[in-house]
């Protein structure tokens, strides 16, 4: 005789989930079994199986088992298929956002690597492509902040001659037509070195002294920007940072 039900171990065998599992759609109501016996055992049906094969289908588009049981309980065509429709959507976005995540850690890990090779305190060329920058006037307070929470990825100050001891210029790389500033595509010379936030402004303009003696013709304000302070941490408060500066006719 063919067999037409199964154990909760058997079933959740053969659909390569664990018994909690089908415990725990038992007990949200995504999928009751189809008997159970006075000594406690479920049973289910091969044609349960199936329902366990779609529940797992729609999970591994993203939507959560609350949102499953909504699908799985429509008999509407044309609503079935809008919530794949607005899954797709997340999906999409999610997707984007992955993109954007991979994009900045290749970013911050480039970073670390070049910090890695050219070591502090030490003055070396690099080109740099045009960049289009959102640079703002802001005070300095008690003390400069600069992370990822308040700035987001891609931010930096700019250092163009002497500057006040309650403001500072941030800036964040943004789209063209939100930009206010241009950074030119060139030559640049940098030098990496550590600080810590309290003394961050002291040591930048020691930084930018190492090279204005370098002996290269510098122009333009210079870029200073963390490397991957939220990422890595250099102990005692510290974090790595990068002062570059347009080269002039080199």
């Amino acid at each position: 005789m063919k067999k037409t039900t199964m154990t909760s171990g058997e079933i959740a065998k053969l659909c390569g989930i664990n018994k909690k599992t089908l415990f725990y759609y038992d007990e949200i109501g995504l999928l009751k079994p189809a008997a159970v016996a006075s000594n406690g055992y479920r049973s289910y049906t091969i044609a349960q199986a199936d329902r366990i094969s779609q529940i797992k289908a729609l999970q591994s588009v993203g939507m959560s088992l609350e949102e499953i049981e909504r699908q799985l309980e429509t008999k509407d065509l044309a609503h079935g298929l809008q919530t794949l429709r607005e899954q797709q959507q997340k999906i999409e976005r999610k997707a984007e956002e992955l993109l954007r995540v991979q994009s900045a850690l290749s970013l911050k890990i480039g970073e670390l690597e070049q910090f890695e090779k050219q070591g502090a305190n030490h003055v070396f060329t690099a080109w740099h492509g045009a960049r289009w920058l959102k640079v703002d006037e802001v005070p300095i307070g008690d003390g400069l902040i600069t992370n990822y929470l308040s700035d987001g990825y891609d931010f930096g100050i700019m250092l163009d001659g002497p500057s006040s001891s309650t403001t500072v210029k941030k800036y964040l790389q943004t789209p063209k037509e939100s930009a206010n500033f241009e950074k030119t595509e060139g030559l640049y010379a940098s030098i990496h070195f550590i600080a810590n936030e309290k003394e961050l402004m002291d040591d930048a303009r020691n930084a930018l002294a190492i090279l204005n003696e370098s002996g290269k013709t510098l122009a333009g304000p210079a870029f200073l920007k963390d490397v991957a302070g939220d990422f890595i941490s250099f102990g005692n408060g510290q974090a790595a940072f990068l002062l570059s500066i347009r080269v002039e006719n080199e």
